[in-house]
């Protein structure tokens, strides 16, 4: 199952993110390239959060994971979403929960594709971001 980018400046920014990461590990991580994903598909999102994720090491600032944030809702929701990944990954942190009706109640339409897909990048990692030849180099 494949996700999309929003746009042509969302997989460029995607991809220039990416490879700012050292570690071979995260490059290919499906959880951790979901927040990258998330991150890189919402502008206000990204401005949240560039000042916590030390996006090489692939970690996020533990104690601004737990403060108060003051947003809007639906940048509150993609927030916490991206804190919940990111727990998923490092079980040492703490984060307010999403809930199912959090996402369904975005109202952007354009959050709601962004959360879906990315949700489809967690689960079934990246795959290949290119179309693989047919051709077949042995006997």
């Amino acid at each position: 199952m494949n996700f999309e980018f929003m746009s042509i400046e969302h997989a460029k920014q995607f991809q220039e993110v990416r490879n700012k990461i050292k570690s071979r590990l995260y490059r290919n991580d499906a959880a951790y390239l979901g927040i990258i994903y998330l991150i890189t598909g919402n502008e206000g999102l990204y401005d949240t959060v560039v000042d916590c994720l030390n996006i090489p090491e692939g970690t996020f600032n533990s104690e601004y994971l737990s403060k108060d944030i003051e947003l809007d809702s639906d940048l509150s929701i993609l927030f916490h979403l991206v804190t919940n990944i990111y727990v998923w990954v490092d079980q040492d942190t703490v984060s307010k929960h999403i809930e199912p009706i959090d996402i369904i109640s975005l109202e952007d339409e354009n959050n709601f594709k962004l959360v879906l897909n990315a949700m489809k990048l967690v689960r079934y990692g990246i795959g290949n971001l290119y179309e693989v030849s047919e051709e077949k180099f042995y006997c």
